[in-house]
């Protein structure tokens, strides 16, 4: 009996002291381990926003129309974003070009009472124009139609695109007019009221489809549940007029 108390008072200081050690070695190892795990991320104002692209002195990003890319713009890259001073950071340069294109569309979209009714559209494709005015050496594109009131203001040319295209900003001025057009006119071709209207047919065509197929899918479910019961109910039933026999 005593050798059975000797070898637990043995145990007992044994985890004890292992206890003791490891205490001491995590007090020991606790500011040196802490001083290694890194904190927790900061804000960093020098890197660019989601879409913006850095290339050296430059950051670039898309201006969209319709949720499609269009044109590539850049400007002097904003190192320090809350701190602009006079810099306008290309994001936000994007985002005014893309209202400006969005306000063209905006007084063409039409409703379903329009698409119902055949509205004229105010708008025509076919009669669209963008073109160039040189103010201050700096192109502009301007956009006109039968249906404005007086032309509207697209974008500015600047340097710095001409820079990241490695053209002139007649170059791109005039490669970027074409582009606008085309876009423009495409994208008022799809709000017409008659292209509306065909729109509305589709979705009603893709859904009345979706419908029949989910409707023929459940009834070939349920036949071939059916089916299945029976061929069940028939094996039942062989085997109980075997069983009989």
């Amino acid at each position: 009996m005593g050798q059975v108390f000797s070898r637990r008072i043995e145990r007992f200081l044994g985890w004890s002291l292992a206890g003791i050690f490891i205490v001491l070695c995590l007090t020991a190892w606790s500011p040196i381990a802490f001083s290694q795990i890194p904190s927790l991320p900061q804000s960093n104002t020098s890197q660019p926003p989601n879409g913006v692209t850095r290339q050296g002195l430059l950051e670039v990003t898309d201006v969209k129309l319709g949720g499609k890319e269009v044109l590539k713009i850049a400007s002097p890259a904003v190192f320090n974003r809350s701190e602009l001073g006079s810099q306008i950071p290309v994001e936000v340069r994007s985002h005014q070009i893309e209202v400006n294109l969005e306000q063209i569309l905006r007084s063409n979209r039409p409703s379903v009472l329009d698409a119902i009714e055949e509205r004229s559209a105010p708008l025509d494709p076919d009669t669209i124009q963008v073109y160039i005015e040189t103010l201050n050496r700096q192109p502009l594109l301007f956009v006109k139609d039968e249906g404005l009131a007086e032309p509207r203001v697209l974008l500015t040319v600047t340097d710095t695109d001409a820079q990241y295209h490695a053209t002139t900003k007649e170059i791109l001025a005039a490669r970027w007019q074409k582009i606008l057009e085309k876009e423009l006119r495409q994208a008022l071709e799809l709000r017409k009221p008659g292209a509306f209207k065909q729109q509305i047919n589709d979705a009603a065509a893709i859904a009345i489809a979706t419908i029949a197929a989910s409707i023929l899918l459940f009834v070939i479910w349920r036949f071939l549940g059916w089916r299945e019961k029976d061929l069940l109910q028939y094996q039942l039933d062989h085997l109980s007029i075997s069983s009989q026999e």
